[in-house]
C-alpha cells in the first residue's frame, strides 16, 4: 500500500503520575493546590505501526466517559482540562501541542472532581483539528476518576521523644518573615485513598537537570554550570524560587528528577515500610510528611530508612527527598538531646541562655570550629522560631527544623569551606531575601549586572525537600533581581571527593550571568 491510513493512538507506556486501577485511571484534580501534573504522549502512526512525521497540531479535551460530551466550564470557573507549558497553565483548547517526529507530548492538569459532578468518570479526547471529523484521527483514554488528595485524617500522637515537656513536631509553620508563607494545621496522619490492587505507572525517562518554574512538574530549561573535572557533567541546578508555598503544596523539587522503571518492583520486594506509607509520603503536605518521618525514625533501622528514601525518591521522582529522609533520625535525636540540654526539664526558657548550645551544637553539625553566629544570625534564628524573650519546645522545633539541615549543609567540604571563607566571605551568615535584595539595590540603586549573593531561604525547613539548600540572588542582564536555588544532588550523591571536582565557587564565577561576589548590608 503506498499510502496507508494513519491513526492517532495514546502511548501509554509514556504515562506519568496515573494510577491504574482496573482498567481505570486515577488522577489527582480538584483545586490549584491539590491536584498533579500527569503526563502522555500521543503518536501518529501508519497502518504498519510506524510513526509518521508529519506537522499537525493535536489537541487534548476532557469529556465525561459515558457521554462523550464536554466537560462545562460554568462562570468563572477554570477550563475543566489544564495544558501546562513554561509553569503556566492554559485551557487546554487553547494550547495544542505539535508533533515532532510523530508524536506529540503533553502535561495536563484536571481542575474537576468527580465527585463533584455527580461521580461521573471522565475520559481525555485527543485529537487534531485540521481533521475535525476523522474518527481515525482521534483517540480516547480509559475512564477517569478524578480525586482529590484529601484523606480521612486520625489524630496524631507522635510526637518525637518523651520528654518532660511534651510537644509534637510540628511541620506547619508561620514566621512572618519576608519570604515565608507557611499555614498552621493540625498535625494530623492522613490515610491515602489508594486501592490495594493498583499500580503506578512512570516514564522510564532519563535523568535530568531543570530549572523548575512556580508549581511545575518537568520544565526544561537548562541553567547549565561550568562541568566538573571527573566528568559528571552539568551538577549545578539553578530553580527559580518560589516562596509562596502552604503546606499541603506540594515542593518545586519533587516536581522533577529522575523516574527509575524499577519503581514497578518496589512493592514486590517485601521492605519493612509499606508502599501504603510511601504513597502517604509522596502524596502529603509538610505537616503529613514530619508526623510520618518521626513514626518511621523511632522504629526503624538506619538500613530501612535509607531503603524508604531510596523508594520515595523512586515513586515521586524526586532525588532531593532522600537527603531529608536520610538525617531525619539524627534531626529528631540530636533535636531532643539539644532541648534537653537547653530546657533542663522547664516548659520554657530564655533565648538568651539558649543561644549558647544551639551555637554549639550548630557548629558541632557543621563541622565548622572559627566561624562563630553573630547577633543578626541569632535574631533571624528568633524570628524563625516565632518567640521573644522566652522560647518553648515548639518554637525550638520550628527553628531546628530550619537551622539542622542549613548546619547540614555545610557540614559538606564544599560548602563548609565557603562558610569558613572570610576574604572574600562568600556566605555572609543567615539574612533574608529582603536583606539580599536591598543590599544588591545599594544607595545608588542596582548594582552591576552578575552581582550575587549566597543566602539559605528562610521559607525550607525540614522535610521540605530544598531545606537547607543554597540561593543565590543576584541582578539579571535586564537590571532586574533573580532568585536561584542551586542543586547539587548529583555531585554531592555521586561521592565524588572533592579534589576530583572544581570548588563551588569557582562553579557560580563560570555561570554567563553571573561575575561578581557582592556584599550584605545589614541595617541596624
Amino acid at each position: 500500500m503506498q499510502d496507508p491510513p494513519l491513526r492517532l493512538q495514546i502511548d501509554e507506556s509514556s504515562a506519568s503520575d496515573i494510577e491504574e486501577d482496573n482498567g481505570f485511571w486515577n488522577i489527582v484534580g480538584g483545586k490549584a493546590s491539590c491536584r498533579r501534573i500527569f503526563s502522555l504522549d500521543v503518536v501518529l502512526l501508519n497502518a504498519f505501526g510506524q510513526t509518521v512525521n508529519k506537522e499537525l497540531e493535536v489537541v487534548a479535551s476532557l469529556l465525561y466517559a459515558h457521554s462523550q460530551l464536554p466537560v462545562e466550564k460554568t462562570n468563572e470557573e477554570e477550563a475543566p482540562l489544564l495544558a501546562s507549558c513554561d509553569g503556566i497553565e492554559f485551557a487546554s483548547c487553547d494550547r495544542p501541542s505539535k508533533l515532532s517526529k510523530g508524536r506529540a507530548s503533553f502535561k495536563l492538569k484536571i481542575s474537576k472532581l468527580s465527585s463533584k459532578c455527580d461521580n461521573r468518570q471522565f475520559c481525555i479526547k485527543f485529537g487534531i483539528p485540521k481533521f475535525k471529523g476523522y474518527h481515525f484521527l482521534e483517540d480516547f483514554s480509559p475512564s477517569i476518576r478524578c480525586i482529590s488528595r484529601n484523606r480521612t485524617p486520625r489524630a496524631s500522637t507522635i510526637i518525637w521523644k518523651k520528654t518532660s515537656a511534651v510537644h509534637p513536631l510540628n511541620g506547619s509553620q508561620s514566621f512572618g518573615l519576608d519570604d515565608v508563607s507557611y499555614e498552621h494545621k493540625h498535625n494530623t496522619v492522613h490515610e491515602a485513598k489508594l486501592s490495594p490492587t493498583s499500580k503506578r505507572i512512570r516514564l522510564a525517562e532519563a535523568k535530568i537537570s531543570t530549572i523548575d518554574r512556580v508549581g511545575e512538574e518537568c520544565n526544561s530549561l537548562a541553567w547549565t554550570p561550568n562541568q566538573v573535572e571527573n566528568g559528571l557533567g552539568s551538577s549545578l541546578e539553578g530553580r527559580p524560587e518560589n516562596f509562596e508555598e502552604v503546606d499541603n503544596v506540594l515542593s518545586d523539587s519533587e516536581s522533577t528528577g529522575a523516574r527509575d522503571p524499577a519503581l514497578r518492583n518496589v512493592s514486590s520486594r517485601g521492605h519493612s515500610v509499606s508502599d501504603l506509607t510511601i504513597f502517604r509520603y509522596c502524596l502529603g503536605g509538610l505537616t503529613d510528611r514530619s508526623v510520618l518521618l518521626n513514626e518511621i525514625a523511632t522504629t526503624a533501622s538506619d538500613e530501612e530508612i535509607s531503603r524508604f528514601a531510596n523508594q520515595v525518591s523512586l515513586y515521586s521522582g524526586c532525588s532531593h527527598h532522600r537527603h531529608q529522609i536520610k538525617m531525619a533520625k539524627r534531626l529528631i535525636d540530636e533535636g531532643t538531646k539539644t532541648w534537653n540540654l537547653i530546657s533542663q526539664n522547664n516548659l520554657q526558657v530564655q533565648w538568651k541562655c539558649a543561644v549558647f548550645e544551639i551555637e554549639e551544637q550548630f557548629k558541632k553539625i557543621a563541622c565548622c570550629t572559627t566561624r562563630s553566629l553573630t547577633q543578626q544570625d541569632f535574631e533571624l534564628l528568633r524570628k524563625i522560631a516565632g518567640c521573644q524573650d522566652y522560647m518553648a519546645q515548639e518554637n525550638f522545633e520550628k527553628m531546628w527544623c530550619w537551622l539542622y539541615p542549613v548546619a547540614f549543609t555545610l557540614s559538606s567540604d564544599w560548602i563548609n569551606a565557603m562558610w569558613n571563607s572570610t576574604s572574600p566571605k562568600w556566605i555572609e551568615g543567615f539574612i533574608t531575601k529582603e536583606e539580599a535584595e536591598l543590599s544588591l539595590r545599594g544607595p545608588k540603586g542596582l548594582q552591576e549586572p552578575g552581582t550575587f549573593i549566597l543566602r539559605f531561604p528562610t521559607s525550607r525547613s525540614w522535610p521540605h525537600p530544598d531545606a537547607g539548600s543554597l540561593i543565590v540572588t543576584y541582578v539579571g542582564s535586564d537590571y532586574t533581581l533573580l532568585h536561584r536555588l542551586l542543586s547539587l544532588d548529583t555531585v554531592y550523591s555521586s561521592g565524588v571527593r572533592e579534589m576530583n571536582v572544581k570548588p563551588l565557587q569557582d562553579m557560580l564565577l563560570a555561570e554567563p550571568e553571573l561575575s561578581q561576589l557582592g556584599r550584605i548590608m545589614r541595617h541596624q
